[in-house]
């Protein structure tokens, strides 16, 4: 299965990415997080994406806008602002991965136990019906022990 991933950091990629190697399923990585604050941090974030794909032969795609200040607004205006960030990343990759005929996405957030999974599952199942096309869900980090 050719899935796209949304990735935070190279770091919550690099399980999530062997794994999904190891199970047979063509991989590319979907840089997009306008939620990331301050400047440096998302450089440092999208520089070391940039080192692991070297390194592994990964492939990503970048979709390097640092639109901070739109989603700031869009943030302070929700109800919930974890939902929101979770809705734009997550409804970007869906998007993204349609458009690119990829038959499904995932997001490495679903590494961290400090997530809120269900409602990250929520969302994306919520994008993949308004995108057409799968949402693929493991939980990683329960996987590997770690929740």
């Amino acid at each position: 299965m050719r899935i796209l991933v949304h990735v935070c950091c190279a770091p919550c990629f690099t399980f999530p990415h062997k794994r999904l190697v190891e199970k047979g399923h063509d991989v590319t990585a979907f840089f997009y997080n306008p939620n990331i604050h301050p400047y440096m941090e998302y450089k440092n974030r999208m520089e070391s994406l940039e080192k692991y794909e070297q390194i592994k032969g990964a492939r990503v795609i970048y979709r390097n806008e640092y639109d901070l200040e739109n989603y700031l607004q869009g943030s302070l205006a929700a109800d919930d602002r974890c939902k929101f960030c979770y809705m734009c990343r997550i409804a970007e990759t869906a998007r993204t991965a349609n458009q690119l005929g990829f038959d499904a996405f995932t997001t490495s957030l679903l590494i961290s136990p400090y997530q809120k999974h269900e409602m990250l599952k929520e969302v994306a199942e919520k994008a993949a019906d308004e995108h057409n096309v799968e949402f693929y869900y493991e939980d990683s980090g329960r996987i590997q022990g770690v929740a």
